[in-house]
């Protein structure tokens, strides 16, 4: 076998695919950021600029930029309030004090940061619960998952491919919000985000290793 076609091979098997049950949103920023590569969500993407470094990003200006899904919160297909979901994401802060969500709608949901640490809000603030992880630094790129198990009530929290929390949250119970990215209400957050994904379900570990895999090498991880 050539060396070019060892080297293909090398390639193939060293770099996982990205898990596709159950995806129902993908934007890795590389080529034409607008498009959804699960075509389900399809989200439209608001004045935020695109920038070519580490394989593609957008810069959110904490102004008046963000990323609707085009989804609300209980539609069937996301399952964030009736069902297991996950989500996933590179983010990375020019600062990290005060609260910045990445994922929201009138409130946080599954991911933010508040106080310089990420957190997993899975119930609003009435329910009081959320899991978090220590201290993260600013201008840092940071490989982010969190699933949540409906039947268990269990949240997990993966940073970088590494499992770093495991926790209790009550579900969520309001009613139907758009989902956004980026933004909650009218306020919005400043950030670099180089990957967002939504599953309907828990993804299993092996899941999680696979998409950090795939995408931590554009992130200098």
């Amino acid at each position: 076998m050539s060396g070019i076609l060892q080297t293909f091979f090398w390639l193939a098997k060293a770099i996982p695919a990205i898990p596709t049950s159950g995806l129902k949103m993908y934007l890795n920023f590389e080529g034409n950021v607008t498009t959804d590569l699960a075509g389900v969500l399809n989200p439209t993407i608001t004045g935020a600029t695109y920038n070519s470094g580490d394989g593609g990003y957008l810069t959110l200006d904490g102004v008046d930029d963000f990323i609707n899904t085009n989804r609300v919160s209980n539609t069937a297909d996301i399952g964030i309030y009736y069902g297991s979901w996950s989500i996933v994401y590179c983010v990375r802060f020019p600062n990290v004090t005060g609260t910045k969500n990445v994922f929201g709608s009138s409130n946080p949901i599954g991911i933010n940061v508040q106080s310089g640490a990420i957190d997993a809000t899975i119930a609003y603030v009435q329910n009081g619960s959320t899991t978090s992880y220590s201290p993260i630094s600013a201008n840092t790129w940071y490989h982010v998952v969190v699933t949540y198990d409906y039947a268990s009530y269990t949240p997990k929290i993966y940073i970088n491919g590494v499992l770093q929390t495991t926790g209790f949250a009550e579900r969520m119970t309001a009613a139907g919000w758009t989902v956004y990215l980026g933004r909650t209400n009218s306020t919005y957050y400043a950030m670099d985000l180089g990957l967002a994904m939504i599953y309907n379900r828990v993804i299993a570990a092996a899941e999680v290793t696979d998409i950090f895999n795939n995408q931590k090498s554009r992130f200098g991880l």
